[in-house]
């Protein structure tokens, strides 16, 4: 299971170029602007950007402006420039073109540099150290994103969800599951999750039992995959002198909401909002 510290070193890992992947659970299902790093095309310009215009053999012509809300840029001479939805390197050759069209160059060649990224957000919510919003780079990825928010809790659960739009406008919840991610790295068709502008990264808290009684450390624990009552009675510090591991009692709740009450065995398997109480030796 990984946690915050193996999120960081993932996520250097990732910058390092030695690349990665996640598994999506669920149905499998395309996902636009999920893919290798490096076949990614850079991110689209959007009103709020900060740019910088540069027009070679020009300097009168160079400035640092903002994309406007209708998503247009203005340029000396040729005006307003829509830019928004291409990428720095298309922004330029429409610039060229409005430059060409009205006359002022017969052959221009511009750069646009983009200085500040306002509209290439994403947002991260939930059970990480830092939550908050998030500017991305054409590949960033979503573990290099965790990374950025710090890391999950220790009570963030295995399988989090991205909130993206499609094409359609109407909003898709992509579940990605975390769990063994270092075997999902080293199949050659694994992918770097690569995020979009608009994006919204929710990390749902893992599912959790109580455990009380005759226990060292009686309190609210993590369910792991597969824990068993031994493993729940671990996390709680072990049975004290006085408990009995004879004596487990379960309260499990059922799906009208009500408790029932069982006989707990060590490998009984634990579920969500078990209360597992060790009860007294009987001497």
């Amino acid at each position: 299971m990984y946690r915050s510290g193996q999120y960081l070193k993932l996520a250097l890992v990732l910058a390092f170029g030695l690349g990665g992947g996640i598994a999506l659970a669920g149905q499998a299902q395309p996902v636009e602007g999920a893919g290798p790093a490096t076949h990614q095309p850079l991110l689209p310009l959007g009103p709020g950007d900060e740019v910088t215009v540069h027009v070679f053999g020009q300097p009168n012509m160079d400035g640092t402006m903002y994309v406007a809300d209708d998503g247009t840029v203005q340029v000396p001479l040729a005006g307003p420039v829509h830019v928004s939805g291409l990428s720095p390197t298309e922004a330029a050759h429409a610039v060229e073109a409005a430059l060409r069209e009205k006359q002022i160059l017969v052959s221009p060649h511009v750069s646009f540099t983009i200085i500040k990224s306002t509209s290439q957000q994403v947002s991260v919510l939930g059970e990480v150290r830092n939550p908050g919003i998030f500017s991305i780079q054409s590949n960033s990825t979503l573990l290099e994103l965790l990374a950025q928010a710090g890391g999950e809790t220790d009570q963030g659960a295995d399988t989090i969800f991205v909130l993206r739009s499609g094409p359609d406008g109407v909003m898709h919840r992509l579940p990605v599951n975390l769990q063994g991610l270092a075997e999902a790295t080293s199949t050659p068709e694994a992918a770097q999750f690569t995020m979009k502008g608009g994006d919204q990264v929710f990390i749902p808290r893992a599912a959790q039992a109580f455990v009380t009684g005759e226990v060292r450390a009686p309190g609210r624990f993590r369910i792991d995959p597969g824990m068993t009552v031994l493993e729940a009675l671990a996390h709680a510090g072990g049975v004290t002198n006085m408990g009995s591991t004879r004596r487990i009692s379960i309260k499990r709740a059922e799906r009208d909401g009500r408790y029932r009450e069982l006989s707990g065995r060590l490998t009984d398997k634990v579920e969500p909002n078990d209360v597992i109480t060790v009860r007294e030796r009987i001497f």
